[in-house]
This record gives structure tokens, sequence and C-alpha cells, in this order.
């Protein structure tokens, strides 16, 4: 279940100078339809390109393809799992950010997604405004870091 907050909330990335750019395209992965549904349409009324993934796999055949600034992720899936799917993600050549998105909140899930490579970690259920200002603050904190190899 996730919680929806309607937010006045322009969902392009501003940078420091607070100049807007380009739409932040953010890949939702989750087994669940409905709430891959969901986030999907709550994040393009905020402004957000988003695409959805059922799977570790698809998710990451679309990495290949295509740039996504944010990746949303789901720990427990069937298949591939999100920490595998992350540690994926951290080999790819322009490395999207990642927010873990899921119902599991043990510490130890915590630890195992941030050493997997995961910049932020959410439980479900998530109010909609908190989950926009997340992806605005790891998408602001890689464009601020030095070139990546």
């Amino acid at each position: 279940m996730m919680t929806v907050c309607i937010v006045n909330f322009v969902g392009c990335h501003r940078s420091a100078r607070g100049q807007l750019r380009t739409r932040l395209k953010v890949l939702v992965v989750d087994d669940q339809s409905s709430l891959r549904r969901a986030l999907r349409t709550s994040l393009a009324t905020c402004g957000f390109e988003a695409v959805e993934a059922r799977s570790g796999e698809e998710a990451l055949t679309l990495l290949g393809s295509d740039h996504y600034d944010v990746v949303l992720l789901d720990l427990e899936m069937p298949g591939m799992d999100g920490i595998e799917v992350c540690r994926r993600i951290g080999q790819l050549p322009r490395r999207p950010s990642v927010v873990m998105l899921t119902v599991c909140d043990s510490d130890k899930d915590k630890v195992r997604a941030f050493d997997a490579g995961a910049d932020d970690y959410l439980t479900k259920p998530v109010r909609f405004g908190e989950l926009v200002a997340r992806i605005q603050t790891v998408v602001e904190a890689r464009n601020a870091e030095p070139e990546r190899r």
C-alpha cells in the first residue's frame, strides 16, 4: 500500500542556481503492477518521465538501451532481487541514482542495499511528497559529484 499526498511540486530538476533542467527520467521497478502504475501516473503528474519495469531482468534491459536519472527499485521480487539489480546497475557506464522502495525495513536489509550501491532507502507505504523530495536530493547529489570514470 502506498500513501499518496497531494503536493504542489514541480517534478523538474532544478540546478543549484534554481534553473530548470530537463525532465528527470525515472524507472519504476516493482513486481506489483498496481504500485508501478500508481507511481508512474503520480510521477508524470509532477513532471517526471516515468517508465515501468516488472522485474529486475526487464529493468536491466531497459537500462542497457536508454538513460535514466533515477531507478526506484523494490527489494523483493521474483527472479533477480533488488540487491542484485542494484549491484549490476553500479557496473553501468552511466549509472543512474538508485532509491530502494520496499516493505523491508530491517537494518540488515538497509545495510545490504547501501552496500550494493543504493543512494537512498524508503519503506512502503511512502508519502509521495517525501518520495519526490528524495528523488530530487539523490539527483542533485549525483550531479554535484565530480565526473565519474
